[in-house]
């Protein structure tokens, strides 16, 4: 009777516990359930049809394309500036005058040197011309003896004073022609290379401009003394701008000669300038910059101005170099498109909530947007920044503040 009741209890305490692990498995069924019926809350945006543009950004300082520095050529104080910063110019003009009252003197010295001896090569050619003549009398001369001294007509001591008579014209018409004149001639040459220098270096002195333009600096004042080689003034024209800036190597892989640039200015400019790529550097360099060491490409950007033009010379800009331009393209964010299984894809919401996994083929791209060339369609709503928990069929619940 004992073992009958053993027997009973013990199958008692095992219905209870199958009871009770049966209601556990339900519980945690449905609490799984409830978990996998909650949408995931998310954010999206909208692809859209629109222009599209693929460019390159990046800052520069307005320059004076051929812009002209006018240096010192001589160590003399300026003693009369000319013109004033902002006028305008012509080519030749004159900018300002440095003292040149020795230059003056000096060039004074040495023509009248070079006029003394090109008198006196006027003088020696003079006598050479007159020793010739003589030469030929005295030639003459001997010859007519020499028939005489043969009939006997005049004595050998006659001969012989006419033969020297010769030998002495001779010898001064060799003098001035091998010797005398020569070398009067190589100190003319010389005195006009000393001429030339003097009045070249009186020239420096009167400082003029070399291209029409506008007289961008006068770093220099009146009765200041300047030493050779200090910066007088600087022309350019202000009608011709130039923007010089350095792209990074990856950037600068897709530039070309010609590419369309955008210059904004904060608070100068309503409305963007217009320029244009025009020189490209050959070869890439290591630079410095506020982020760091960047290896960068120099790039040249040409801008066309007008007489009412806003930047001058010295103000920032910020450049949009536009790459490609379309009138219309299917876009998509940035942080909607990712990758699943080496495709691209992008998840869109339809009206109920339901996730909806669709792979896209991607054309180009910007700062915000991927162009999609197929896979989805203008208006079409999808997830932003999308986690591994979302996939295909998965309902979600799409932020309001979106």
């Amino acid at each position: 009777m004992q073992k009958v009741i053993t027997i009973f209890k013990n199958h008692k305490k095992k219905t209870v516990g199958l009871i009770i692990a049966a209601l556990f498995m339900m519980g945690a069924s449905q609490v799984l359930g409830s978990r996998d019926n909650k949408p995931i809350i998310v954010v999206t945006g909208k692809v859209i049809e629109d222009k599209f543009e693929q460019s390159v950004f990046a800052t520069g300082t307005i320059e004076v394309k051929g812009q002209k520095e006018i240096f010192a050529k001589i160590s003399s104080p300026v003693v009369e500036i000319a013109v004033e910063a902002g006028q305008k110019v012509k080519a030749g003009q004159v900018i300002l005058r440095q003292e040149a009252d020795d230059l003056v003197l000096k060039v004074a010295e040495t023509q009248a040197a070079f006029d003394g001896r090109q008198s006196e090569l006027i003088s020696l050619q003079s006598n050479l011309k007159t020793g010739q003549s003589e030469l030929m009398l005295v030639t003459k001369d001997y010859e007519r003896k020499k028939a005489l001294y043969e009939l006997g007509a005049v004595s050998l001591q006659e001969l012989e004073l006419a033969e020297k008579s010769i030998l002495l014209e001779e010898e001064k018409v060799r003098l001035l022609n091998e010797a005398k004149i020569p070398l009067l001639k190589a100190q003319i040459a010389e005195g006009q290379v000393a001429l030339e220098r003097a009045k070249d270096a009186l020239n420096k002195a009167v400082v003029t401009s070399p291209i029409d333009g506008t007289i961008l600096s006068l770093p220099v004042k009146e009765n200041h003394p300047v030493q050779m080689g200090t910066l007088l003034a600087s022309v350019g024209n202000l009608l011709e701008m130039q923007i010089e800036t350095g792209i990074n190597e990856v950037d600068a892989a897709d530039l070309q000669i010609g590419n369309e640039v955008e210059i904004t200015s904060e608070g100068i400019l309503s409305e963007p300038s217009r320029g244009v790529i025009e020189y490209i550097a050959p070869i890439a360099q290591l630079e410095r910059t506020s982020q760091g060491d960047q290896t960068q490409v120099k790039v040249r950007v040409s801008v066309g101005a007008k007489e009412d033009f806003k930047l001058k010379p010295g103000y920032s800009v910020n450049m949009k170099i536009i790459l490609i331009q379309k009138d219309k393209a299917v876009l998509v964010p940035y942080e909607a498109v990712t990758q699943r299984d080496g495709k691209d894809i992008v998840f869109s919401v339809d009206n109920e909530g339901k996730v909806i996994a669709k792979e896209i083929q991607l054309g180009l791209s910007s700062a915000l947007f991927f162009e999609v060339i197929s896979g989805v369609s203008p208006d079409d709503k999808v997830v932003l920044n999308p986690t591994e928990g979302i996939n295909d069929g998965v309902r979600v619940k799409v932020n309001d503040k979106n």
